[in-house]
């Protein structure tokens, strides 16, 4: 999967292949586990071109079959930027593929930033 802003100014680039098992994650023991997470954390957010303002989508599903992959090759505009990220700051922890499911996604009300507020991205 790759793709490429408009601008040229954002870009991801990943290989992976589908395999038979989890492995080498250390933030969940098992696919069950990793499924969980994502299903009852389907919402995130983004900043918009409002500063201060961050977006949000949820994606819903009436399934959520993943299936374990290993990454052969991972390249983001995003965190390969050594500005917002310094090295040793993100570590990819490994990678889940949804295929053939049912899904729309959900506008979320705006996130205004009142005070302090760390940007998520999904």
């Amino acid at each position: 999967m790759s793709f490429r802003s408009t601008d040229d100014e954002t870009s991801v680039d990943v290989h992976a292949r589908i395999t038979d098992h989890l492995t080498g994650s250390t933030l969940f023991a098992d696919l069950d586990e990793a499924a969980r997470f994502f299903r009852t954390g389907a919402d995130g957010y983004s900043v918009s071109r409002r500063p201060g303002v961050h977006e949000g989508l949820r994606l819903v599903s009436s399934r959520w079959d993943v299936e374990p992959a290993q990454v052969l090759h991972a390249r983001s505009s995003f965190y390969d930027d050594r500005r917002l990220f310094p090295t040793g700051t993100v570590e990819l922890d490994g990678a889940l593929v949804m295929r053939h499911l049912p899904v729309t996604w959900q506008a979320l009300p705006p996130l205004e930033r009142k005070g302090t507020f760390t940007s998520v991205s999904v």
